[in-house]
Order: structure tokens, then C-alpha cells, then sequence
């Protein structure tokens, strides 16, 4: 058994440090660099432009990233839980 609230916060949390992550590299001004470096190793070619910095847009990617890990995993810890009590 796993608490569902508890797993939704921990994979909530470590979505959000990576998106952390990734708005401080495009804040740094390292993000197309990465972008096409991520891309040309898989075999395409690279056409995207990353955008420039916008604190506003980083807060909505942060808190759109946890809150979407969270109920993906929370619910994923319900459907654990209720398999486990099938038993």
C-alpha cells in the first residue's frame, strides 16, 4: 500500500526541479543549444526555436509540470491500492 497523497507530492516535486532546471538553462541562455544537441542525437533534424526567457511563462511551466505529475501519480498510487486489496 502507498499513500497516494504522498507519491503525488514526490513525483509532483521532481517534475517541478526539472522544469526548474529547464528555465534556468533557457534563462542562462543555454536552451537551443541543448534543444539541438537533444535532437541531432536522435536522428532529427532541428527546426524548433526556443523562446526568450519570460519569468511568468517559467511559473505557469513549473506549477503546470507538478500539479500534472501529482494527479498522475497520485491516481497511479489509488489504482496500486486498489489492486493490492483485490488480494
Amino acid at each position: 500500500m502507498v499513500n497516494p497523497i504522498k507519491l503525488g507530492f514526490t513525483f509532483g516535486s521532481l517534475a517541478a526541479i526539472l522544469h526548474i532546471g529547464w528555465a534556468l538553462v533557457v534563462a542562462a541562455g543555454f536552451g537551443q543549444t541543448l534543444v539541438d544537441f537533444a535532437l541531432r542525437i536522435h536522428f532529427f533534424t532541428p527546426n524548433t526555436e526556443v523562446e526568450p526567457f519570460e519569468i511568468g511563462r517559467a511559473l505557469v511551466l513549473i506549477a503546470v509540470a507538478f500539479s500534472a505529475a501529482f494527479v498522475v501519480a497520485a491516481l497511479g498510487g489509488a489504482i496500486w491500492n486498489s489492486f493490492n486489496r483485490m488480494r
